[in-house]
């Protein structure tokens, strides 16, 4: 992944540039990540971004506007490059809260009020960046598919089978 994102930032380094790209360029460098499909709308929001001067706009609203940004694209760029507070909810944060609070899950849970607004009441006020940061290398590297809960830290919590579940130790 890091080689494709410093391939695509060395060949667009500007939205001008990702704008005028050919279509092919773009595929091409997104090829090894699956996300070839994606190529028109991320031309599209070059050339979106040069009409802004460069500048991507400062809200989830406005950002979610852009061709190809959808909530956790305009999430994760508030949360990672500007000062904004900003919940993040992907696949695997949802994998893991529900995990957390024994709820079951598919493809249409992170668009749930209830898991919305857990992951809201989750991310702090503060140093919601690290947070986020934190829960996304938490999920990719424990809280993964096939969870590794021998070194989950998060502590009286056991997973079993890849669920979540309290401890019921007695500690008297």
């Amino acid at each position: 992944m890091v080689s494709v994102y410093e391939q695509f930032v060395f060949a667009f380094s500007t939205p001008s540039k990702l704008g005028r790209a050919p279509l092919s360029r773009i595929e091409t460098i997104l090829y090894p990540l699956g996300l070839r499909w994606r190529a028109p709308l991320i031309k599209k929001l070059g050339r979106e971004l040069e009409d802004r001067g460069g500048v991507p706009p400062g809200s989830m609203r406005e950002l979610v506007t852009l061709p190809g940004v959808g909530p956790y694209a305009a999430a994760a760029y508030l949360s990672f490059h500007t000062k904004s507070r900003a919940v993040i909810v992907d696949a695997n944060v949802v994998r893991f809260l529900c995990r957390l609070v024994g709820f079951e899950y598919d493809g249409e849970t992170r668009r749930k009020p209830w898991l919305l607004d857990f992951a809201d009441r989750m991310t702090p006020r503060q140093n919601a960046k690290q947070y986020n940061y934190a829960v996304l290398d938490f999920t990719m590297q424990i809280c993964t598919n096939r969870p590794k809960c021998e070194q989950c830290p998060i502590g009286p919590v056991y997973c079993v089978k890849g669920e979540m579940i309290l401890s019921q130790r007695n500690d008297t």
